[in-house]
């Protein structure tokens, strides 16, 4: 008996369609697209979702991860309308700023350089830098629409491979320190400094934040609503607190060993597979991948992130309600986001006011050497230095993600033809295929789940 017929008898006769590793959003993507057919998801955590994670109870919302959603005709929008899933429009402010002691939460912000306090030579650096990103933006904006069309092959290389020749910060050029921190702060959004992140992946993210007002949109009930909901569709499919530890290929089949809640020993075999974790992940547990795609796995880059997510005792519209995002350079945390915007505006508002403190790239790493109370502890100090007036529901929590986002860096195009090259019985799905969001993640799990559709 040789070692592949040994391994597929110690698992069982039964032979799955799919099996999906990994429970986050490409893989129930991914799954769901596959219904019909006999699949099973494992996922190592005890709840579906990834970096999609917000709680509910007595205080009101928390949410820790993913947080703004495509509307109605995007995939997300489309996703959340098939699953009965309520979008609220943001509709408030992305360009608000705590800098020194002043607070600006509305305004032009081509007008920065000019109302905020900074030094003479600064004013200039930012204007400068200002003109180079909206033009940039613009660009970026470009790009996205003529791609949408494309294959998703296509369309992902096209992306990956604009503004992949240099940094941020060399297409910006040399900046004022207080310029280079301001823009130090919102390019922490996507895990990466402007000094290591691509001119392109930067430039995609200020095409949002440049905006005067959001495009984006909160899903009702949290951001978590949408992964719970499509593991509730999947139902026993979905195999939670499931450690896999290695995926191999054989000839007729793929092989799955893996670990259950309480350290069992578990081995799945199906006809195809999709590998839907991060990409370290992916390469410590497909070990037999060709060695490009594997070398391209360990070459994908991480940034931190780290979140403190704070109820609010509001009972009235506060100086907050039409602002979305508040950046805070110069406080612990980078950013403040407002997930109850406009929450009195709307008839079946959530109980209780709802922030989001966030930390990402350089920023993250040095507090996530803290422990939570201490985190917590800044968090409510940089809230309270902004808005002394805010009174707290129960107790911060805090979340740590130590590979929060994927980003770009010059040359990381290169390595999507060993991610995307056509696999004996296997698919890879992440967002790190493409620019970390919902929808990047969402397009990978469909496109993995019409690869492995021919092996069915």
């Amino acid at each position: 008996m040789t070692g592949g017929e040994r391994s597929a008898t110690a698992a069982g006769d039964h032979l799955h369609d799919v099996i999906i590793v990994g429970g986050g959003i490409a893989g129930l993507a991914a799954a769901r697209s596959l219904s019909g057919h006999d699949i099973v998801v494992l996922e190592a955590a005890d709840r579906p979702g990834g970096r999609i994670h917000s709680t509910i109870g007595a205080e009101g919302l928390k949410n820790f991860g993913a947080h703004m959603f495509g509307g109605p005709g995007s995939i997300v929008g489309n996703l959340c309308a098939e699953l009965g899933l309520s979008l609220r429009p943001i509709d408030a402010s992305l360009m608000g700023i705590a800098y020194g002691k002043r607070l600006q939460l509305k305004g032009n912000p081509s007008l920065l350089p000019f109302t905020l306090p900074l030094a003479p030579i600064a004013r200039i650096s930012l204007a400068r830098a200002g003109l180079r990103l909206r033009k940039g933006s613009a660009e970026a904006a470009d790009m996205l629409r003529a791609s949408q069309d494309l294959p998703w092959a296509e369309m992902t290389a096209r992306r990956l491979a604009f503004g992949q020749d240099e940094t941020l910060l060399q297409r910006l050029g040399k900046l004022h320190p207080q310029t280079a921190g301001l823009i130090r702060a919102i390019t922490e959004r996507c895990g990466g400094d402007p000094a290591i992140i691509s001119a392109g992946h930067g430039l995609r993210s200020f095409a949002n934040v440049w905006s005067s007002s959001s495009p984006g949109f909160n899903l009702a009930g949290g951001s978590a609503r949408l992964p719970e909901a499509l593991a509730e569709r999947l139902g026993k499919a979905v195999r939670l607190q499931t450690t896999v530890e290695r995926v191999e290929r054989h000839e007729c089949h793929v092989l799955i060993h893996a670990q259950d809640a309480a350290g069992r020993p578990v081995s799945l075999r199906a006809k195809t597979a999709i590998v839907a974790t991060q990409a370290p992940v992916t390469h410590s547990i497909a070990s037999d991948l060709p060695e490009d795609t594997r070398a391209a796995l360990a070459a994908v880059r991480y940034g931190p992130f780290l979140s403190v997510a704070i109820n609010i005792k509001e009972q009235a519209p506060g100086p907050i309600e039409r602002s979305y995002a508040v950046s805070m350079p110069n406080m612990n945390f980078s950013v403040l986001f407002n997930q109850s915007v406009n929450r009195f505006a709307l008839a079946d508002h959530e109980r209780g006011g709802s922030l989001m403190m966030f930390a990402g790239a350089a920023r993250a790493e040095a507090l996530s050497k803290e422990d939570d109370a201490t985190i917590a502890s800044r968090a409510l100090s940089d809230l309270h230095d902004l808005f002394p007036a805010f009174e707290i529901a129960g107790e911060p929590v805090v979340k740590r993600w130590q590979s929060g986002a994927p980003f770009a860096f010059p040359g990381r195009a290169a390595l999507q033809p060993a991610l995307t090259r056509p696999l004996e019985r296997l698919a890879l799905a992440g967002d790190y295929l493409e620019f970390p969001n919902m929808e990047a993640a969402i397009q990978s799990g469909y496109a993995a789940a019409r690869y492995v559709g021919k092996w069915l």
